[in-house]
């Protein structure tokens, strides 16, 4: 009897029950196939996603640019970071790579939130401290979860009647219903199918026919029976558009006007693929931002009340319509920065060196009191 093994497939022990005998084997395992919530899953993910997003020097530039603007910047860990104080100063303990403490004030300071901002419930509770203290929050926790789960972001973009490609939610439990779904949006091949949290590219498929698909929807489930999977119609390009969208001001986020829009990426589709991630290796360059593609990202940027986010528009080859595919929260800055040159991180500085105004509010106020 063997060991315990360990393969993709989960943990073994194995028992042979006779010699080999020309290189044939007789035996039995025992297989454990270990489950996971999607909040486990994800924070690996998240945590190398983090890592992945310092090497490709997105932190780095975040530094250049603040001190070109004259501005500290410090980077705290939320998960392992605590928060406490009063009279509109506080202090920060960072026990991330030893113990660092700061003082800071929501009346000259502005949170930049990340992507493992959502690792775990430490992070978010953190989040949520310095949202109740005041911070200027870009962007805020809600607009993060809300961008992390694409089908969230669907909903959101529908409500606010702008241009989707039409997507469907499937599981284990509704497999029976793919037909159905299928033909919820448009019946027609290929299909693009996406998990909810995923970024640059990463968990994006695409079906030829109803039988590769249901095939892989099969294993996938298997493998992972409380997974969720996007199914959505696929639109023809031979590009899409990152844009950095920005809302111009400090106040609470109001209107579509208040936004601008700060750079423009064309991200061509790979040779022998579908995508056009530049993390993945696809070609970019700067983007010639019409006022559809201007008007659109500017709603997708409202309709999650974000405050610094990238927009993901596909423009089709044959109706020229364009459609938002998702919105980032935690955008990274390489590539609109190196094959567009659009340096969005330092006019995102600019802004707050030039015209940060603090404006304490109540988070749970609606409109305001006018004389």
């Amino acid at each position: 009897i063997s060991e315990v093994v360990e393969t993709e497939y989960g943990f073994h022990i194995i028992e042979l029950l006779d010699e080999p005998k020309n290189r044939q084997y007789h035996f039995r395992h025992i297989l454990l196939r270990p489950t996971f919530t999607s909040d486990e899953l994800m924070e690996p993910v998240l945590f190398l996603d983090s890592l992945a997003n310092q090497i490709r020097t997105d932190s780095i530039s975040f530094e250049e640019a603040a001190k070109k603007a004259g501005i500290k910047m410090i980077t705290v860990d939320p998960s392992s970071a605590s928060i406490s104080g009063s009279d509109g100063k506080h202090k920060i303990v960072d026990h991330s790579g030893g113990k660092n403490e700061y003082i800071v004030s929501p009346q000259n300071c502005v949170v930049f939130t990340r992507r493992t901002c959502l690792k775990n419930s430490e992070s978010k509770d953190f989040v949520r401290e310095m949202e109740r203290l005041g911070y200027v929050m870009i962007n805020s926790l809600d607009t993060m979860e809300i961008c992390e789960d694409k089908f969230v972001t669907y909903k959101k973009l529908k409500a606010a009647n702008i241009s989707t490609p039409q997507t469907v939610v499937i599981s284990s439990s509704s497999m029976n219903k793919l037909d159905e779904k299928v033909q919820s949006i448009g019946g027609r091949f290929p299909i693009v199918a996406k998990i909810l949290e995923g970024t640059q590219g990463s968990g994006v498929m695409i079906f030829e026919s109803m039988m590769s698909l249901r095939s892989s929807l099969q294993a996938i489930f298997t493998l992972v029976p409380k997974a969720d999977i996007l199914l959505q119609e696929k639109i023809n390009s031979d590009c899409d558009y990152r844009i950095h969208v920005l809302y111009n001001g400090f106040d609470r986020v109001s209107g579509v006007d208040n936004y601008k829009v700060i750079g423009c990426m064309q991200r061509n589709v790979m040779e022998g693929d579908f995508r056009s991630n530049f993390s993945l290796g696809a070609t970019a360059e700067k983007g010639h931002l019409t006022p559809e593609l201007e008007r659109i990202s500017k709603q997708a940027a409202y309709a999650v009340k974000g405050r610094w986010v990238g927009v993901d528009v596909i423009m089709d080859s044959g109706t020229k319509q364009c459609y938002v595919l998702e919105i980032n929260s935690s955008p990274g800055t390489k590539g609109i920065t190196t094959a567009a040159g659009d340096d969005v991180v330092g006019e995102i500085f600019n802004m707050i060196k030039d015209d940060f105004k603090y404006t304490k509010y109540d988070s749970d106020q609606i409109g305001k009191y006018e004389t």
